[in-house]
């Protein structure tokens, strides 16, 4: 992964709450890890809904705060449900020496290249075991070519033969399929079912 830097102040988490934290400006966040003292901290609004706008809520990064600089990567993100802002962040820290688990985004490459099938990404992260230097910042996905007959599976990756990585995802899952657009017109046909006529009178009804 490519690796950003993020300057964070601290916060006191009895004083500094959310609400008013994000009217100033700022994020809530928690830095911990388990060699290191938690750390309640706050980060500018807009240098961290960038770094997710580019990076993904899963990004890899340095968080330099009074204490040192930790590297870190995402592991929880907390989204306003009608505005999409961001509430709060949880920073893991990451050990050199340690593995780590973690999803990684997806980017499919060549998607405009399929014209004549219908194309289905159906995976949008892969779930990862690796040493924080060897942790990819996104798998990209070449679809070009594809169809219904040659779905890609997580074991086509080349990712998947990498010795220092450990794939966590079924390797048999689908990344990517293809559909005829004929197959997918007569199913939606199929799905359409004439509504319930409620209260409706017969004739007979009526008559009386």
């Amino acid at each position: 992964m490519a690796t950003t830097k993020l300057t964070a102040e601290k916060r006191d988490a009895a004083s500094e709450k959310g609400r008013k934290l994000r009217r100033e400006g700022f994020v809530p966040a928690v830095l911990y890890g388990h060699r290191d003292e938690t750390q309640n901290i706050k980060l500018n609004q807009n240098e961290i809904r960038n770094l997710v706008a580019h990076h993904g809520s899963k990004a890899k990064l340095d968080i330099q705060t009074d204490s040192g600089t930790y590297p870190v990567f995402i592991k929880d993100l907390q989204r306003d449900v009608l505005t999409s802002g961001i509430l709060s962040v949880d920073f893991q820290i990451l050990y050199q020496d340690e593995l780590i688990k973690i999803e990684v985004p997806i980017s499919f490459h060549n998607s405009t290249s399929v014209t004549e099938f219908i194309l289905h990404e159906d995976m949008t992260s892969i779930e990862i075991e690796a040493l924080p230097m060897n942790l990819p910042e996104r798998i990209t996905v070449d679809v070009e070519g594809i169809t219904p007959d040659t779905p890609i599976k997580i074991k086509d990756l080349e990712i998947f033969n990498d010795p220092n990585i450990k794939m966590l995802t079924d390797p048999d899952a689908n990344i990517a399929s293809a559909h005829y657009k004929r197959e997918l017109e007569v199913e939606a046909d199929t799905e359409v079912e004439e509504p319930e006529v409620i209260g409706e009178e017969t004739e007979d009804e009526e008559e009386e």
